[in-house]
């Protein structure tokens, strides 16, 4: 179900610029026999924005596509603490994505494909550019290679992501699945989460759910440059930190302290 549930996905028209659509995603090259299973899989799954993940004993597909929330959650459903990193390390981040693809309008030669910026992260980053490098050698198309470097550099922007153990309500959940928490501490208000990880625990305390869950949002999944500034604030609807409400005061009487007697006017 998950491969053919992949494979529609990955049927879906794109509207191209230039008028006309294509498949969003489509996987086109030739395996070498002497290259190794994990290399030959990650050229494909790099070409679909894919992740291969095996849950029990099947290996499923989640291609780069965002979903609906498949289970809501809420503070009730905790049963353990939070950790939660609000960044990645600066050694994981990065604001720019280049890389090179199999040109078929020219041969099917190797080309660079455009390089995928953000000004809006570079300036989260205090301008320190970081580049990282995304072969796509299944990829045959320059838009498609370009749309697929721009998911991968917006999906590395979602960088909120923890670890929890929640109740049976998450029992349903599977890995690659999203689902919707609602923390009102953490101003989250059905803010979507991707499941990373997932395991049953049992224990003395009972049955619970092990999740490690990553932000995702359909901002991260889109083709426009406004995503960006979207995608860099959107971890909370809490108030900025340097944010100073006003206060309205209003003085229905004063009362001075004059050579030691009260004097005021009301």
């Amino acid at each position: 179900d998950y491969i053919q549930s992949a494979a529609n996905d990955s049927d879906d028209q794109i509207t191209l610029a230039e008028g006309g659509t294509q498949d969003r995603y489509t996987i086109n090259g030739v395996i070498n026999a002497g290259s190794t299973m994990g290399r030959v899989l990650e050229d494909m799954t790099n070409a679909c924005n894919g992740t291969l993940y095996k849950s029990g004993s099947e290996w499923n597909l989640k291609v780069g596509v965002f979903d609906a929330s498949v289970k809501s959650l809420t503070l009730d459903d905790l049963r353990s603490s939070i950790n939660l990193p609000t960044k990645a390390s600066r050694g994981q981040n990065f604001n720019e994505v280049v890389g090179r693809f199999v040109d078929a309008s020219q041969d099917w030669v190797e080309a660079d494909y455009p390089a995928v910026t953000s000004d809006a992260f570079l300036a989260e980053d205090n301008g320190v550019a970081s580049t990282a490098d995304l072969p796509l050698y299944m990829v045959t198309d320059a838009t498609r290679a370009q749309r697929v470097s721009r998911q991968t550099l917006y999906r590395s922007r979602e960088q909120l992501s923890f670890n929890a153990e929640w109740s049976m309500a998450a029992i349903e959940v599977s890995v690659g699945d999203i689902v919707d928490l609602t923390i009102e501490n953490y101003g989250w208000d059905a803010k979507t989460f991707e499941v990373i990880a997932w395991k049953l625990l049992v224990g003395a305390d009972g049955v619970k759910i092990a999740m490690s869950l990553r932000e995702t949002s359909a901002a991260a999944f889109g083709w426009t440059a406004e995503d960006a500034r979207t995608i860099v604030s959107n971890n909370t609807t809490l108030p900025d930190y340097t944010f100073v409400p006003t206060v309205g005061l209003t003085i229905g009487a004063e009362l001075r302290l004059v050579n030691e007697q009260v004097v005021g006017a009301l």
